[in-house]
């Protein structure tokens, strides 16, 4: 009877760190569309949509430069060619950042009309990626990441790498392929 207390034990222990585990991990929201013509695809173009917005600080330079590399590693993987002229696909890419304050309230225990305020800004992070038909303007394929549920021990390349990887787990297509192609996925 032991024995299966200790075993429920352990299963029960094994199903809340695996809990923790899954909750702590990025999650890919994603989107493919599965009427697109996968097959009529082999050329592609880089888009950023904010590049042209405004002036970018030399270390926006250089997060624009390891995701551009990203996407193009993982596009070279399924045999698709970059082109600058006439893509057959729009490879769009967004990090959308924002700020948001966290305000926490103490109060002395001996003295009430003592307060304490501390503020904490937090830089939350998203990556968005798209692939859009040039000629008809069809969604292909979009995905999106949490970059927050990364450990902050990491470099930006190695999240921005992994988060890119991840992404494109979920578009398993080879250029000029209708069939998914499983061995693509490297997580």
């Amino acid at each position: 009877m032991s024995i299966l207390k200790s075993t429920a034990r352990l299963m029960i222990l094994g199903g809340i760190i695996s809990l923790i585990f899954w909750s702590c991990s990025p999650k890919v929201i994603h989107f493919t569309n599965e009427k697109a013509r996968f097959a009529a695809y082999e050329t592609y173009e880089i888009v950023n949509y904010k590049s042209g917005q405004r002036e970018i600080s030399a270390e926006g330079v250089e997060v624009q430069s390891i995701i551009a590399s990203e996407l193009e590693k993982q596009m070279d993987e399924r045999s698709y060619r970059r082109v600058s002229n006439d893509p057959e696909l729009i490879l769009r890419y967004e990090l959308v950042s924002a700020q948001r304050s966290e305000v926490t309230e103490r109060t002395s225990f001996y003295n009430f009309n003592y307060r304490e305020y501390t503020i904490r800004t937090i830089l939350e992070s998203v990556i968005l990626l798209e692939l859009t038909d040039r000629t008809t303007g069809k969604l292909v394929w979009q995905a999106s990441v949490d970059l927050n549920k990364y450990a902050k021990k990491d470099s930006k390349e190695e999240i921005l790498k992994d988060a890119i990887a991840m992404l494109f787990d979920t578009y398993l297509y080879r250029a000029k392929s209708n069939r998914k192609d499983e061995s693509l996925k490297t997580h």
